[in-house]
């Protein structure tokens, strides 16, 4: 019993393995295409006045400022970003 256990969760992992892999690596190259397009000062200082922001309101803004930012710059330089892309 423990051994078809066993047997079976190395298999699932096994099939599963190469679809994570592939999600795991979009995720992160839609996060370095970001990170290309805005110095670290520029983030540290949207860091800084989403912790500043009095309001939900203002926070929303403020990233929407920022998206808009990212977006622009990213079709200067001809590259197509993710519809959802994330913003950290």
């Amino acid at each position: 019993m423990k051994k078809q256990l066993i047997t079976t969760t190395l298999a699932a992992i096994l099939v599963l393995s190469p679809a994570l892999a592939v999600h795991a690596g979009e995720a992160s190259s839609d996060r370095v295409q970001v990170r290309k397009l805005v110095s670290v000062q520029e983030r540290a200082a949207h860091r800084t006045e989403l912790k500043n922001a009095a309001t939900a309101e203002e926070r929303e803004t403020i990233r929407t400022e920022f998206r808009a930012l990212i977006k622009q710059r990213a079709d200067e330089k001809g590259i197509t970003l993710p519809e959802n892309f994330k913003v950290e």
